[in-house]
Parts: C-alpha cells; sequence; structure tokens
C-alpha cells in the first residue's frame, strides 16, 4: 500500500468470496495524533455478490504544519453477512513520508544581516539565517562571507563557517569578527549559504 499526501489514495484490500454481499467495516489507528490527516478514520465497503475484491479510499488531508514520517494501520474491524476477517491479514501498514520540510527551508535577508561595534570597539557581522516551514532538529547551515572591496573585511579563517539553527527555532545567528584595520564605512560583505548539514533532506530558498 502507498500513500501521499494529497486527496486522491487508494488502499487496496482483497477478499476472496463470491456468493452473496458483505459489508466490511475498517478503521485506521496510530500512535500519533491522527486529527485533520485523514477526511476519514473508519469506514466500511460492501462487497458485492459475485465480486471477489473491494476498495477502501482513503482521503490524506494536506498538513496545516509540516510534519515527520508517520505510521498508521488500516484495520479491518468486523463484517456482516456471514463471513469471517482473517485474523492474520486484517491490517495494513501505510506510511506518510515527511512531507512540506519539516527540517525548515533555510534563507539569508539583507536586511536582517548586521554590523556589531561592542564597547571596546570590537565589530562582527552578525549572521541571520531565517527558517521557514518545519522547524524539527538541530541544523548546521554552513556559510560564506564575501566581499568586493579590494581590503579585507574578514580574515581568510573566517571567511567560511558553521552556524546551528536549533530544534524548534526559526532563526540562528552567528558573530563573526571584522578585521580591525578596516573602515567602519567599508562594511557591506556578502553573505552565502554554501550548504546545510543536518543528516535530513532540507532546502536553501533562493
Amino acid at each position: 500500500m502507498k500513500v501521499s499526501d494529497s486527496l486522491d489514495n487508494f488502499a487496496f484490500f482483497c477478499f476472496v468470496h463470491f456468493l452473496n454481499s458483505f459489508q466490511v467495516y475498517w478503521e485506521i489507528h496510530s500512535d500519533s495524533d491522527t486529527t485533520g490527516d485523514f477526511l476519514r478514520t473508519e469506514g466500511s465497503v460492501v462487497i458485492a455478490d459475485q465480486q471477489s475484491t473491494a476498495e477502501i479510499i482513503i482521503y490524506l488531508l494536506p498538513d496545516d504544519v509540516p510534519e515527520l514520517d508517520e505510521n498508521y494501520m488500516v484495520q479491518l474491524i468486523s463484517v456482516e453477512g456471514g463471513a469471517d476477517l482473517d485474523e492474520e491479514k486484517r491490517i495494513s501498514q501505510i506510511n506518510v513520508f515527511a512531507n512540506d520540510d519539516p527540517y525548515g527551508v533555510f534563507a539569508l535577508y539583507s536586511d536582517q544581516q548586521s554590523v556589531l561595534v561592542e564597547k571596546n570597539l570590537d565589530r562582527y557581522v552578525q549572521i541571520n539565517v531565517t527558517r521557514h516551514a518545519g522547524a524539527f532538529g538541530d541544523v548546521v547551515v554552513e556559510y560564506h562571507i564575501l566581499s568586493h572591496h579590494d581590503e579585507a573585511l574578514i580574515a581568510p579563517e573566517n571567511e567560511v563557517g558553521y552556524l546551528t539553527v536549533k530544534d524548534g527555532a526559526s532563526f540562528g545567528l552567528k558573530r563573526v569578527p571584522i578585521s580591525s584595520q578596516v573602515c567602519i564605512i567599508l562594511l557591506v560583505p556578502v553573505i552565502s549559504i554554501v550548504s546545510i548539514c543536518a543528516h535530513h533532506n532540507t532546502n536553501v530558498l533562493e
């Protein structure tokens, strides 16, 4: 059985039978909360006389918020009409894979990047990486700071680095020291996200 995140999903059970009509009742079960996941979590199907199969249609609704992988069980509960259920084949698994970027989509916005000057006149570029969509898990973002000026703003060893966006957080911050020899008026570096390393499927918003 295969299910994806849309309104057109089909689960199939095969019932071996040829005589009379039967009505089979089914339910969806899960260890997680199923509220808002399905149009219906229970129902029934009729197997007509001389028919050997019936189709259970399961409508999986779009998520309001990103979700991780989820597992569900479709279980046959009972049958009316004189037939019996096969106790070893009355349950089928549904695997709904992570959707809507549950670990986040990451972006840089110019108006959220800033230059900080401490009381001792130490200066820093503060990098602000914004996390859209989901906020599951700690995600490590690799960044690269570039400059269009002839004078080096950032020491070479600090041009590439990493910042962590924590589980549940919508952004991550990192301070990078600026060369003490650079005039403050020149501090307009360009920051780009090089990669995202979190052992998850994450994206960068272009």
